[in-house]
């Protein structure tokens, strides 16, 4: 299994393009739980949960719970992850070459933390505009 960095964002482009083309969401802004919402996983706010965020499968319904937080980026970047979490599994398949049960838990996370990144900002999306602005993230914001 050796699978290098633009393969792994390549893979994660193709199933954000897919998930965008499914959920309709076809230029910026990105709302992350919007579009978490039109991939049929329910966003709930739970104030109770430890963590920031979780997912959760109840029968055939997905919810992802999320703490409240008054940084609304942060509480998008949750739903993103989650989601990311959800959409990992598709990533590996189109790799060729992973199997998403043998990844280490550590390295799930980063997967979904890659994911939640490519598509609250999508690469074909902003590539441009990053380049333009000497990939300053406050100025591309």
């Amino acid at each position: 299994m050796s699978v290098d960095y633009e393969e792994w964002s390549t893979a994660i482009d193709k199933v954000v393009d897919q998930a965008m083309n499914i959920a309709e969401i076809l230029d910026p802004p990105i709302d992350a739980m919007l579009l978490a919402e039109r991939l049929k996983h329910w966003v709930l706010i739970d104030n109770a949960l430890e963590a920031r965020g979780c997912r959760k499968q109840v029968g055939c319904d997905s919810y992802i719970l999320i703490r409240h937080d008054e940084r609304n980026e942060r509480m998008y970047f949750v739903a993103a992850h989650e989601l990311g979490e959800a959409l990992a599994a598709n990533v590996c398949r189109d790799t060729g070459e992973v199997d998403y049960d043998c990844i280490v838990p550590r390295l799930r996370e980063d997967l979904a933390n890659r994911i939640a990144s490519h598509l609250l900002c999508p690469n074909p999306w902003f590539s441009d505009d990053a380049r333009r602005c000497n990939y300053n993230l406050l100025r591309l914001k």
